[in-house]
């Protein structure tokens, strides 16, 4: 909706699930640019799929959009949040031609429980692109940001390593039991085993529901408050997507609720 209301239109350039994660199509890409895309925006991992990209993946991607001339939103609010076997790689780092056609936008929001505080960081390598983003944030007054954020985000960052590796460990954890859960008690419902973040994505179209009878079922059946899947754009139906960074106990709750309601159908 914000970028219909400014105007713009959206070329959707869906993911494919392949063997179980959720990749580009970078032929299906290269023809929304070629509609004259300006912006692209990437989301790096990947939310709410849980993708961590390759090199070669970001490096393809990199080159498409240099060679269309297409600037690269790079949303890394979860590249702290990387699962063991996988590494995020900033998009802006594989060439210097890509990190002058890229900004990078991080935040400590996710990874330490901080998104109330609304602070986060543009990183813009390009001097005139800098120029015109610093233009328009000064213009909507949105430059000023509070000392309560500028000193917990300082904070995180500084000091919080410690807290950082705990969530990982606490995160995989949730992570293996939620998988071993649901391939034993709950198979109609398959896990999009994610690479980062603490989301998971969940394939409930074998449940055979369309998108107001899941959300019903889940919502009142279940008893769970999941995000449903339409809400993530295309190829987003039949899909729910779950926050498992909380209490394990909390987490077995509700994965219990489902296995329950599953059952009655």
């Amino acid at each position: 909706s914000v970028i219909l209301d400014n105007g713009r239109t959206i070329a959707n350039n869906p993911l494919e699930l392949r063997d179980g994660r959720l990749s580009m199509n970078f032929d299906h890409l290269m023809e929304c640019l070629d509609k004259n895309a300006k912006l692209l925006f990437f989301c790096s991992p990947h939310n709410p799929g849980g993708t961590v990209w390759r090199r070669d993946e970001l490096e393809r991607l990199g080159e498409i959009c240099k060679k269309n001339g297409t600037i690269i939103v790079s949303d890394e609010i979860h590249s702290d949040l990387v699962f063991q076997g996988h590494k995020h790689i900033p998009t802006a780092s594989l060439l210097e031609e890509a990190s002058q056609n890229t900004i990078t936008l991080i935040s400590p929001s996710k990874t330490f429980n901080l998104s109330g505080l609304t602070t986060s960081v543009a990183i813009i390598p390009d001097h005139d692109l800098r120029r015109r983003f610093r233009q328009t944030i000064q213009g909507l007054h949105w430059n000023i940001p509070n000392i309560f954020s500028i000193t917990a985000f300082e904070s995180a960052y500084r000091q919080g390593d410690t807290w950082q590796k705990q969530l990982l460990t606490y995160l995989e954890n949730n992570l293996n039991i939620l998988m071993d859960f649901f391939e034993s008690e709950v198979t109609p419902i398959k896990v999009i085993k994610p690479e980062g973040t603490y989301l998971v994505w969940l394939d409930c179209r074998e449940l055979g529901m369309g998108r107001d009878e899941l959300k019903a079922f889940m919502t009142g059946k279940a008893k769970v408050g999941l995000n449903d899947g339409c809400l993530f754009g295309v190829g987003g139906e039949g899909f729910q997507r779950m926050n498992i960074a909380c209490p394990l106990p909390v987490l077995i709750k509700a994965l219990e609720r489902i296995k329950h309601a599953v059952k009655t159908l």
